[in-house]
C-alpha cells in the first residue's frame, strides 16, 4: 500500500527530528543548568543582557491561579527526561541512561519517540477516552485555573 508506506515515511522524518529537536534542547539545557551559556550582549559596546528568566525554560511549572499565575522550579539534578505529547498523550522520555549516566543517543531517542507514537495510535488506546489537559494551558488564565481547581477537587 503506497498510501502506508508515504505514511510510514513521513511518520519516520517527524521522529528523526523530534529526536534531533530533543537532543539540541537537552544540550542547550545543560549549558542553562550548569551557568555555562555564554553571556548574550546586544550593541557595540556589548551590553550584557539579564539571563535570568532561563532558569525558567527548563524544570519549571506555570501554575493557573486566578488573576496571576503562580510558579514551580524543579530540580534539574533530579529530573532528567522530556515529557513529549502525542495524541493528547503523555509520554516520559529519559534523557540520561540511570546504569551508566549517559546521555543517550541520537539513534535512542529516535526509537523512543517511535515508541511513543506507535503507544499513542495503538488500536488497544482506540477506545480510550484521553483527558485533554493539554488544551487547557492554551486557555484564558482564569478559565484555566477554574478547570485546574476542578480537576484537583
Amino acid at each position: 500500500n503506497s498510501s502506508s508506506s508515504s505514511e510510514d515515511c513521513v511518520s519516520s522524518l517527524c521522529t528523526k527530528r523530534g529526536a534531533a529537536l530533543l537532543k539540541a534542547a537537552w544540550e542547550y539545557r545543560q549549558l542553562v543548568c550548569s551557568d555555562d551559556l555564554p553571556q548574550e550582549t546586544i550593541g557595540k559596546s556589548n551590553i550584557p543582557l539579564c539571563s535570568v528568566g532561563f532558569k525558567y525554560l527548563f524544570h519549571s511549572c506555570r501554575i493557573p491561579k486566578l488573576h496571576c499565575d503562580s510558579y514551580k522550579l524543579y530540580n534539574p539534578n533530579v529530573y532528567t527526561h522530556a515529557v513529549v505529547a502525542c495524541q493528547n498523550q503523555f509520554f516520559k522520555v529519559p534523557m540520561i541512561d540511570e546504569e551508566t549516566g549517559n546521555e543517550f543517543s541520537l539513534e535512542s531517542l529516535e526509537k523512543a519517540l517511535s515508541d511513543c507514537q506507535k503507544l499513542a495510535t495503538s488500536p488497544q488506546n482506540s477506545n480510550t477516552t484521553t483527558l485533554e489537559l493539554g488544551y487547557l494551558t492554551t486557555s484564558n488564565r482564569n478559565d484555566c485555573a477554574e478547570a485546574r481547581n476542578k480537576l484537583l477537587e
